[in-house]
């Protein structure tokens, strides 16, 4: 399956959690014949435009916010193809009013209908597979890894990854921008 949204911006976990939830993602990729992707947090999708300004935007964001801690706690599950199987992420302050502070910067870039998203409607989380799979598939996964896998990690800085085509060719444009606000 395909994203054609363009760019979208994630915060991405640690090294050293990085490496426990992408061995996860990995595994679980394998078993269900799913696509594979780095661990993250999308702060924000859908977005396009000239890359070197979506670059510029996302550096000027990341000044004007500072490191927070971000807590992933239980695991949920949809029938939605990017929403399979997924970590929640606790909706703090912090995290957000980095969503709205997105939100702002980006508004001119947002793709047609993104633009009309209600931010209400945002469930931060951190998908842990994408697929089509069934409910009972998914609830064996679940009960394999826990049902209440938590983390607790700083987010400290955003990147921007390009994210359309297929989900094996998605990658992180320029740098990680670190929190410096």
């Amino acid at each position: 399956m395909s994203n054609d949204a363009g760019y979208a911006l994630w915060i991405e976990p640690p090294a050293f959690l990085a490496v426990r939830l992408n061995a996860l993602i990995d595994a679980l990729s394998v078993q269900y014949g799913a696509p594979r992707f780095s661990a993250h947090v999308t702060l924000l999708g859908g977005l396009s435009g000239e890359e070197e300004n979506l670059l510029s935007a996302a550096g000027s964001l990341a000044s004007a916010l500072s490191p927070f801690e971000m807590t992933l706690a239980g695991v949920g599950r949809e029938d939605s193809y990017f929403r399979c199987l997924y970590l929640l992420a606790a909706p703090s302050g912090p995290l957000m009013g980095a969503r709205g502070k997105a939100e702002e910067a980006f508004v001119r870039f947002r793709a047609s209908g993104a633009a009309l998203e209600r931010p209400e409607r945002f469930m931060p989380h951190m998908s842990l597979l994408y697929g089509d799979i069934d409910n009972s598939s998914k609830e064996a996964i679940i009960q394999s890894i826990g049902g209440t896998v938590t983390a607790n990690f700083t987010a400290e800085g955003l990147s921007l990854y390009r994210v359309d085509g297929d989900i094996g060719s998605w990658r992180r444009v320029g740098e990680v921008f670190p929190l410096t606000g």
